[in-house]
């Protein structure tokens, strides 16, 4: 789970990519991206 204070600051990033599930940010490893906050996962096929 990420705490608030560590998602207000990936939502000051330029490149926030939002969680389709719970809104929360999520962080991207290559093409690989995951909710830390609710653990939805895709990759950049699925766009």
């Amino acid at each position: 789970m990420i705490d608030k204070e560590h998602a207000l600051e990936l939502l000051k990033t330029p490149n926030f990519d939002p969680c389709t599930i719970c809104g929360m940010p999520m962080l991207a490893n290559k093409c690989k991206i995951l909710c830390l906050h609710c653990g939805f996962k895709r990759d950049c096929s699925d766009s």
